[in-house]
């Protein structure tokens, strides 16, 4: 029989969505097996502007240019008229930013706690600091973009920071905090 597929890579498995980010280049072929080729590719429904389709060979192709969630179909015909279809969606995200500049300030022996924000991007999130050091006394949670601890030293540090996403987009940011002495 004549079938239309995606790849499970691009369209999680078996889901018919994939994801992206605004700005990110997204290509995946749609591929029709079975019949007799020639095959002639339509495309209904709404890509997200920036991707486009190739009629020729099925293909989505480019990078989205806004977010949202677009629903799209790419129907195939054989030379002997049989027809299939696959059914889609695109969700497209925000790209992915820290918005964080600065932290919370500090006190030297007082519990401390800040955390980093992002928007957009593809969960899951995995925060790193690039370049540091921290203060004395803050320890770091890759997993919720936290700083905790006790401030052992007053001072004034600037840390890069990096967010990367379920992507493998990554956004980097300097971020300051400013740990006051204890009084």
């Amino acid at each position: 029989p004549l079938r239309v597929t995606a790849p499970s890579a691009i369209f999680a498995n078996g889901t018919r969505t994939a994801r992206t980010e605004v700005g990110l280049p997204f290509s995946s072929p749609l591929t029709a097996t079975g019949g007799l080729g020639p095959y002639t590719y339509t495309q209904t429904g709404e890509l997200p502007p920036g991707i486009e389709f190739d009629a020729t060979d099925g293909s989505l192709i480019g990078a989205a240019e806004e977010a949202g969630t677009f629903r799209f179909g790419v129907s195939v015909a054989d030379a002997e008229g049989r027809t299939a279809s696959f059914a889609g969606r695109i969700v497209v995200a925000e790209r992915l930013a820290i918005v964080t500049r600065r932290l919370a300030n500090g006190k030297v022996g007082t519990a401390y706690r800040s955390k980093l924000v992002a928007t957009g991007g593809v969960r899951p999130f995995e925060w790193r600091i690039k370049r540091g050091p921290l203060p004395k006394g803050i320890l770091f949670n890759k997993l919720t973009g936290a700083f905790l601890g006790k401030p052992g030293k007053p001072g004034t540090w600037v840390i890069t920071v990096e967010i990367v996403d379920g992507l493998r987009v990554k956004a980097t940011s300097n971020v300051v905090v400013v740990i006051a002495p204890a009084k």
